[in-house]
């Protein structure tokens, strides 16, 4: 496969060097005037490193990754060279996976020692977070979206930057994040303070991180956050204050994901998901101690 019959979501592959047991898999990001690019994961560095298709193929022959094989197809065939899973995402989508992976690579599942395959695979499996060109309310009426008895809302009510919430363990506690809206195939995104995929429960590893509105509720029921200065304050509920515009809401929270980094350590009475989701709203940082408050501050600047 030569590199003008590439095509910018294309997950390809080259044998290993040396005789190695894995295959090399990448992801192609672009293809133009300029050439090929594509982007791997590297074992050596432990990050995704792009580079010219010359330079990932290394003077070996490039091969394209196959979907959607027979199992018997999968079972003859080389492994690390095709799955039986269907490619059902578009190429725009799978470009948007690499740039988002790029920044958040410890949400890929790795499911098997090469690592590679599964950063590429990831790329073309998983739904893209990313909402485009969302249109945003003019005004936040949570209030009138609501029950003061009950705060569950269907997900069709939603709207970007909604404050939502969901029950975990018999109502004993529940889990706060953001939505920012529908992505390009109408998945609901939500924007949220946890752990890592498949270590939800682990908070050393809890940072910003983005997420389909089914992974966030995760089987439980959709509930809203309601914001008016004219609310009953309801710890977790419901608060007598006004929300930022709903614009706002989002790119305070856009700016963390991309940024996780720079948001303070998880503690579960200083600094929790529902503090983050309440600063996003409001601006306001609410419960958290102030050194805690300082480590944020001096980095919530949304550039």
């Amino acid at each position: 496969m030569e590199g003008a019959g590439v095509r910018a979501g294309n997950h390809i592959y080259i044998h290993h060097e040396a005789g190695g047991i894995f295959n090399k898999h990448g992801i192609v990001y672009k293809n133009d005037e300029e050439g090929a690019s594509v982007a791997y994961y590297e074992k050596s560095l432990d990050s995704i490193v792009a580079c010219s298709l010359e330079n990932f193929a290394n003077g070996n022959p490039i091969s394209l990754y196959h979907y959607g094989v027979s199992y018997l197809w999968n079972l003859m065939a080389q492994k690390g060279s095709c799955s039986t899973r269907r490619y059902v995402l578009s190429r725009q989508e799978v470009v948007q996976n690499v740039f988002y992976y790029n920044k958040h690579l410890d949400e890929v599942q790795i499911t098997h020692q090469n690592r590679s395959e599964c950063f590429a695979t990831a790329c073309t499996s998983r739904t893209p977070l990313v909402v485009e060109n969302p249109v945003f309310p003019a005004t936040d009426d949570s209030i009138f979206r609501v029950y003061h008895l009950s705060h569950t809302i269907h997900p069709n009510h939603l709207k970007p930057g909604d404050h939502i919430y969901a029950y975990r363990k018999l109502r004993v506690y529940s889990h706060h994040g953001i939505y920012i809206g529908r992505n390009n195939s109408g998945v609901h995104i939500v924007i949220h303070f946890t752990g890592a995929p498949g270590t939800y429960k682990s908070k050393s590893t809890a940072k910003i991180r983005r997420a389909s509105l089914d992974e966030f509720l995760d089987g439980a029921d959709l509930q809203l956050v309601s914001y008016h200065e004219n609310a009953v304050e309801q710890p977790g509920i419901s608060h007598a204050r006004k929300s930022q515009p709903a614009a706002e809401v989002i790119k305070m929270a856009e700016y963390y994901s991309m940024n996780p980094d720079t948001w303070g350590d998880y503690h579960l009475f200083n600094n929790n998901c529902e503090h983050f989701s309440i600063f996003c709203k409001t601006g306001e940082f609410v419960g958290i101690n102030s050194d805690i408050q300082d480590q944020t501050k001096s980095s919530c600047t949304i550039q």
